[in-house]
């Protein structure tokens, strides 16, 4: 159930005062209980005291922690920085990732492998590249020691480390080479998602495994595609053809028919029908009725999107250059009246693609001129430089006064943040 943060306050503070008496044993445990009770805020002192107390204590006692404990201790850290970034919506930072405990954690892991069993080596795997955190020396061990022992992985076990390597970007040739031959034997322990999983690891690795896709257009075939979640359909299909199997017709087919299904039935989730358009029509599967399928729902459901929804799907469709008037009409209403509701991000992710889609509506871009002209100094470079083009291709700047307004208040915002703008923007 929810639990309010505050009720939780002294119990946090007596923690913090009595850590330095706890086992190595008990730290991770605790770390692992405080990241399971999901009530964390960030800049509530209390919960910031409790973590950095955690990882100062763990950080400086790695030697006495069992394998065991120290898998614990780097998954909970790992899957706290994962919840703190999604309930942010930004990439992770410094701050986030405890780098220094991750640095730690790796060079005492590194020596010690051979104490690991082969779900916590998996589990370790994760929880690095979870946060990202380069470790190259403890990636090179943990290839070895994962390959010298992968008959005893789990299935859940070789999916995770086919997909932390690939994301960690590190070469293991040899252990995904080992990773395929036994996963392509055993692929029917795998549940659906660990299948997705592994197949969009190896897509990402961009490492050959022709038997292992073999067994795996097999099984996918052989199970009921109602199992897949809409994510998973969409990873399985876009991986396939990443990894080069575009001969994978059935298969390819039949996902696209399930999608179909479920887009009409409305199973699909708004932010999951934005990348299921931009990442169909990306792979080149763009089978009419699924499109028009996918149109026709944003078109019904376009009252109950949130602002971030609609700009999601308005930048899905302007993507691909498939935005039936209609579904940008029903989308337009949808947004006009609460554009004042819409983060800067969203405000300029929408105005540029109805503007990319050629819908430049003098309604809509006076009204988004207007939220510029009330919060120029809300937006960051590249808001900026999307609103500056949306406006460019909008036209109008130089007959409308209001409109050159807000151009020439972005560009005068932009004038200070130009040092941190990327090339493109």
């Amino acid at each position: 159930g929810t639990i309010d943060a505050r009720q939780l306050f002294p119990l946090l503070h007596l923690t913090v005062r009595v850590l330095p008496e706890f086992r190595p044993r008990e730290l991770s445990s605790c770390a692992h209980i405080a990241q399971h009770l999901r009530v964390r805020v960030r800049g509530v002192a209390p919960w910031d005291m409790l973590w950095s107390a955690l990882q100062l204590h763990a950080a400086a006692r790695l030697g006495e922690f069992k394998a065991k404990s120290l898998a614990i201790l780097a998954v909970s850290f790992a899957k706290q920085t994962n919840y703190n970034t999604k309930s942010k919506a930004h990439q992770i930072s410094a701050e986030d990732a405890a780098p220094a405990l991750f640095d730690a954690v790796a060079a005492e892991a590194q020596f010690r492998l051979g104490e690991f069993n082969a779900q916590e080596l998996a589990n370790l795997a994760w929880a690095f590249a979870t946060v990202e955190h380069k470790a190259p020396e403890l990636f090179e061990a943990l290839s070895v020691e994962c390959h010298s022992r992968l008959e005893a992985f789990t299935s859940q076990g070789l999916s995770m480390v086919a997909w932390s390597f690939a994301r960690q970007r590190v070469q293991a040739a040899t252990l995904l080479d080992g990773v395929a031959r036994v996963s392509a034997g055993r692929l029917r322990e795998f549940s659906t998602q660990e299948l997705t999983i592994l197949v969009g690891a190896f897509a990402t690795a961009q490492h050959s495994a022709p038997a292992l896709f073999k067994a795996l257009r097999g099984e996918c075939l052989s199970r009921p595609l109602d199992a897949f979640t809409p994510q998973g359909l969409i990873c399985l299909a876009t991986s396939l053809l990443d990894a080069g199997h575009a001969n994978s017709h059935r298969l390819l087919d039949a996902i696209q028919r399930e999608c179909d299904f479920r887009v009409r039935a409305g199973a699909v989730p708004p932010l999951t029908l934005a990348h299921m358009v931009r990442k169909f029509a990306k792979a080149g599967l763009t089978r009419p009725s699924l499109f028009e399928a996918m149109a026709a729902a944003v078109e019904d459901g376009a009252s109950a999107l949130g602002p971030r929804e609609i700009a999601a799907v308005a930048k899905a469709f302007s993507s691909v250059y498939y935005f039936p008037d209609s579904t940008f009409g029903a989308l337009y209403s949808a947004a006009l009246p609460r554009l004042g509701q819409f983060r800067p991000m969203s405000l300029a992710l929408f105005a540029s693609a109805c503007a990319k889609a050629g819908h430049t509506a003098p309604a809509l871009f006076d009204a988004v001129c207007d939220e510029v002209r009330a919060r120029p100094e809300a937006f960051n470079h590249i808001d900026i430089a999307q609103l500056l083009w949306s406006l460019h291709r909008a036209g109008g700047v130089s007959q409308s006064s209001r409109r050159r307004e807000a151009f020439l208040q972005l560009a005068a915002a932009a004038v200070p943040r130009l040092r941190s703008a990327s090339p493109n923007s």
